[in-house]
């Protein structure tokens, strides 16, 4: 598992930073009255679709999976194929690219009222009436705020290795962020000869990350996620200027009153990760009353790809339930 994106995961719900940040949570309360803005215009997102090519029918509404910070749908695909079998092709899969991440367009606008109001936008697009989710990290803390504003449309929710509390653990929120935007600032100073194979890019630019310190599972995350443009050119496939512009206010889970999404519902956390603990259960069903809680041994922050089996059948067992 990358280390930066767990570090990432940790500033998710455990970082504050005194005046600014105070600015920042009042603006992200006052949007969680209610992100249906007529100021903020969606974007149309990437997907990759796996269904049943013999019917246009299923028995169940779509599961919509969303990705973390930086990564994409690709980085799902191969666990969205498998649980496609696994819940026996009763559902359609769909893996999105969130806004900036991926193939989706990318914006100089980046709020998670947009990427809430984005996956909406989505949903009534397909003329989906409703759908479950299944959110990993950031694609996680996206996935909840849909949920408890929009639960109409949500049937059932996954949420992985996520929870929506803030912790008040000062140094390690501070170390934490200090090191996700030392490397997000670390990246943008690299630059690799345009028009020259991906496969050298990747070494040369994996070569200049290990210069400056970046760890080997960091480098290792991120090199799956520059690509080659049609021109030729050498980019991220994450907006990565908006990104490291937002990722401060990207980072926490705004104080939500009144709201809560009360149908079936399921944590499931890394073990090594220990970002989901037991403590933090009540907390957590503050918003998910009905939350039950799973905890994958011999995983860290990435359940899905550190241990693929025990994650699929806990994901198929709760998705195959009545709801």
């Amino acid at each position: 598992m990358s280390s930066f994106y767990h570090k990432f995961k940790v500033l998710l719900h455990s970082f504050n930073e005194s005046h600014r940040l105070s600015n920042i949570v009042r603006h992200l309360c006052i949007a969680a009255k209610g992100p249906n803005n007529e100021n903020l215009i969606p974007v149309e997102l990437s997907y990759a679709s796996y269904e049943n090519q013999t019917t246009q029918t299923h028995k169940y509404p779509p599961i919509l999976i969303l990705h973390g910070y930086l990564a994409s749908k690709r980085n799902w695909g191969g666990t969205a194929k498998r649980l496609f079998n696994e819940i026996n092709s009763q559902r359609k899969v769909l893996t999105i690219d969130m806004r900036n991440h991926g193939d989706t367009i990318h914006s100089n606008e980046h709020t998670n009222s947009h990427l809430v109001e984005d996956l909406r936008h989505f949903i009534q697009q397909f003329q989906l009436n409703t759908v479950a989710l299944l959110g990993h990290s950031y694609g996680g803390l996206i996935s909840m705020l849909f949920a408890l504003f929009y639960p109409d449309i949500v049937e059932k929710l996954i949420i992985v290795d996520i929870i929506p509390i803030d912790q008040t653990e000062n140094f390690h929120q501070t170390e934490n962020f200090r090191h996700v935007r030392a490397v997000l600032d670390t990246i943008s100073k690299i630059t690799v000869p345009p028009k020259i194979p991906l496969s050298l890019a990747r070494k040369l630019m994996d070569q200049e990350m290990q210069k400056r310190k970046v760890n080997k599972d960091e480098r290792l995350f991120l090199l799956t996620q520059l690509i080659q443009k049609e021109n030729g050119n050498i980019s991220w496939r994450f907006n990565l200027e908006v990104l490291r512009k937002h990722v401060l206010e990207t980072a926490s889970f705004p104080e939500i009153k009144g709201k809560q999404f009360d149908k079936p519902c399921i944590f499931i956390g890394g073990e090594k990760s220990g970002m989901i603990k037991k403590q933090d259960e009540p907390d957590t069903k503050q918003y998910f009353p009905t939350a039950e809680f799973r905890y994958v041994q011999g995983a860290g922050h990435s359940v899905h790809a550190d241990k693929p089996t025990q994650f699929l059948e806990i994901c198929s067992e709760f998705l195959n339930r009545e709801s």
